[in-house]
């Protein structure tokens, strides 16, 4: 049995677990990605598509190079010693999305998704079917029951 799974995060930063019972499926690894700096993917129908970018998590939007080059030249100077940069910044929602397969024994289970590190706000649709626990949280996991999906 396979599922897509897109989920839309305003950074997933890191880590992702599907949980079942005392077994876990690590969903870290090669996912695809695709930016919305105008937070237009709902409006666009992307709640069921994969994206052609690929990105690997646990990881960032900067670690894969995505978002706008930081154009400091690195110096000790007030412009760069005035705040923290990244290599790549972007601020805004961003889609990921991943096939996955899930044992048939798994079926009738309750199946339980964590996301750590979001910054904010995560949504997360299943075969187009968006999971009715939007989660907000800067300090703690979002965790979405897909038991029913």
């Amino acid at each position: 049995m396979h599922r897509y799974l897109i989920l839309l995060l305003a950074l997933l930063q890191s880590y992702c677990v599907l949980a079942v019972g005392g077994h876990q499926l690590n969903l870290a690894g090669q996912w695809s990605v695709q930016l919305d700096p105008e937070d237009m993917g709902v409006k666009n129908g992307w709640t069921n598509r994969s994206f052609t970018t690929p990105i690997k998590l646990p990881g960032t939007t900067d670690d894969a190079g995505l978002g706008a080059a930081n154009s400091l030249t690195p110096a000790l100077t007030k412009p760069q010693l005035s705040h923290l940069t990244r290599k790549h910044r972007y601020v805004g929602a961003a889609w990921y999305s991943k096939e996955l397969f899930i044992p048939k024994g798994w079926a009738g289970k309750e199946m339980i998704l964590k996301l750590e590190r979001i910054i904010w706000e995560s949504n997360v649709w299943v075969d187009g079917v968006e999971i009715p626990q939007k989660q907000r949280s800067l300090v703690g996991s979002h965790e979405f029951d897909l038991s029913s999906f």
